[in-house]
């Protein structure tokens, strides 16, 4: 693109609220026949005329290629997003009738139960607990330590309880009591 005259910058949205209005040149030449890599100015910018819609503000900044094209695949992921949305919305209002949810043969578990389904929405309640863990074992202690060795340091410091489920955490645990040890 030549010239500073004003160019709509091309995005997915009908009424984009970027407005492309100069450009610096920008060369690209193949720097290798033979696999046909291209070359470009990474540090070129163009002057992009934003609006804000829920003020009607605009204000001009300058932005690189790079730039642009992460503005896009935001774009293109917001309007997935806003489609996908858009599709539970409806789904929602579908129900909404005197023949779905507002039915008098409709009970609250019915209505819930497809609200989850379409909003793709598993609701849980969490269960706090405390448990006491019975722990039999033995360890190796050097003739030398036997005298001043003591179970709970080594317990605290090198025992581990832990969940391989992943609905359940281990918030702490400690060592309560030594209900029996013996020196073999």
């Amino acid at each position: 693109m030549e010239g500073t005259e004003e160019k709509l910058l091309h995005t997915p949205l009908n009424e984009s609220p970027y407005t492309l209005l100069s450009v610096e040149p920008v060369t690209i030449q193949p720097t290798n026949e033979k696999e046909k890599q291209m070359e470009y100015n990474v540090d070129a910018t163009m002057l992009v005329r934003t609006t804000d819609y829920t003020t009607g503000e605009t204000k001009d900044i300058s932005v690189t290629a790079l730039d642009v094209e992460t503005m896009r695949r935001k774009i293109n992921n917001l309007e997935t997003r806003l489609t996908y949305h858009e599709k539970m919305i409806t789904q929602i209002k579908d129900n909404i009738t005197l023949g779905g949810w507002y039915s008098e043969s409709t009970n609250k578990e019915d209505v819930l139960s497809d609200l989850c389904s379409i909003v793709n929405h598993s609701p849980v309640a969490t269960l706090r607990f405390s448990t006491t863990i019975t722990v039999e074992g033995s360890v190796e202690v050097p003739l030398s330590e036997v005298d001043d060795y003591d179970l709970r340091y080594d317990l605290n410091d090198d025992l581990t309880i832990d969940s391989h489920n992943g609905n359940m955490e281990i918030d702490s645990y400690y060592v309560e009591d030594i209900v029996n040890q013996e020196w073999e």
